[in-house]
C-alpha cells in the first residue's frame, strides 16, 4: 500500500518575545539564526517514496543565544541527513545525529562564553512503513491514531522531583543540546513504531503545550483537515491563549494512496505550495496574515 504524506509547519514569535528562539528541519529547510517567525506556514504533499525527516528545536540561553542553540542544532541535523539521507539503522542513526548536534551546540556555546546556551530536539522521520521519533528536552511529539492521542516523546525534566516536593515552578531541563559532553551523556528517547494511513502526527515547541491544553490539541488536529490548516488553528490558540512563548507546529498527516497532484519529494513539494487543494492555500495565508496583524502585540525584552 502506497503512502502520501500532507505536512505542514509554522512558528510564531508570540505576543510577549523580541525574537524566535525555535527552528525547525521541514522539506531541507531551517529558519535563519536571526528571525521573527515566518509570514506563512510550509507545507508539502508527496508520496512517502524517499526517507523524511521533520524536526522542531526550542532554544534556550537568554539574550541572543537561544536562537543561535536552535539555528545550530537545525542546520547540523540539516546537514547531517543531506549526508545520509537513507541510513541503514535509523534509530543509530538519530542517535548519532543528537551527540552530534550536542557536541556542535556545547562548542558554540563556547566560543560565544555563553554559559547557559542550549535547545530542546524532536525529531520525526518516515520511511516505508515505519515511523522512528527521536528527542531530548521537553518539546513533544504526539500521535493521533483511531482516536487515540498519545505522547510519543519523553519529557526531559525534573518535574517528578518538584511535584514529589512540592515546589511550584516550571521544570528545568535534565537533558538538551548543549551539555558538556566530557561531563554529561545525551540519552535521547527514541521509539520505532508503524506507520499507518489515517496517522496524525504533531511536533511542537512547549509554546504550544503550555498554552494549549491537550484535549484541545487532540480536537484541533482530528477536525481541521489539511496539515497546514492544523499548523494555523493550533498557532490560534495559542496566541488567543497568551501566546507567551515563540511556538512552533509540525503536523504530519498520514494518507492512503498515491495522488497526481503529490509531488515525489517533500523539497519539489514545497516549492510548488502543495498540498494545492482548490483554494486552501490562499486562503490559509490569509487567516495566517490576519493573525500575525490582528494579535501583534507591543514587544518586550526576553523574561
Amino acid at each position: 500500500m502506497s503512502l502520501l504524506i500532507d505536512a505542514a509547519c509554522g512558528s510564531h514569535i508570540g505576543k510577549i518575545r523580541s525574537n524566535n528562539e525555535d527552528n525547525f528541519l521541514f522539506a531541507d529547510t531551517v529558519l535563519p539564526e536571526e528571525n521573527n517567525g515566518q509570514n506563512e506556514p510550509l507545507s508539502f504533499c508527496c508520496a512517502l517514496k524517499d526517507d523524511i525527516c521533520l524536526a522542531v528545536f526550542d532554544g534556550m540561553g537568554g539574550g541572543e543565544f537561544g536562537e543561535v542553540a536552535s539555528y545550530t542544532a537545525a542546520a547540523e541535523l540539516r546537514d547531517l541527513v543531506r549526508r545520509t539521507p537513507h541510513p541503514s539503522d535509523v534509530t543509530a542513526f538519530l542517535t548519532e545525529c543528537t551527540e552530534t548536534l550536542n557536541r556542535s551546540v556545547y562548542e558554540e556555546a563556547e566560543h560565544r562564553e555563553a554559559r547557559q546556551m542550549g535547545a530542546t530536539e524532536s525529531v520525526l522521520w518516515l520511511r516505508g512503513s515505519s515511523v522512528y521519533a527521536c528527542n531530548v528536552g521537553d518539546s513533544r511529539i504526539f500521535g493521533l491514531r483511531d482516536g487515540r492521542f498519545l505522547q510519543i516523546s519523553q519529557d526531559h525534566t525534573d518535574e517528578a522531583f518538584l511535584r514529589e516536593h512540592g515546589i511550584l515552578r516550571k521544570p528545568h531541563l535534565t537533558q538538551y543540546l548543549g551539555m558538556n559532553p566530557a561531563e554529561l551523556r545525551i540519552e535521547p528517547h527514541t521509539v520505532h513504531a508503524e506507520l499507518r494511513a489515517g496517522d496524525i502526527y504533531l511536533i511542537c515547541s512547549d509554546g504550544l503545550t503550555d498554552m494549549v491544553e491537550e484535549d484541545r490539541i487532540r480536537e484541533i488536529l482530528g477536525s481541521a483537515g489539511l496539515a497546514s490548516a492544523c499548523v494555523t488553528a493550533l498557532i490560534a490558540e495559542a496566541l488567543q491563549n497568551g501566546g507567551k512563548d515563540n511556538v512552533t507546529v509540525t503536523v504530519c498527516r498520514v494518507l492512503e494512496g498515491a495522488s497526481d497532484r503529490a509531488a515525489d519529494t517533500p523539497q519539489q513539494a514545497a516549492q510548488t505550495d502543495a498540498p494545492a487543494e482548490s483554494g486552501a492555500v490562499p486562503f490559509l495565508k490569509k487567516i495566517w496574515n490576519t493573525l500575525t496583524e490582528q494579535l501583534e502585540p507591543p514587544r518586550s525584552g526576553k523574561n
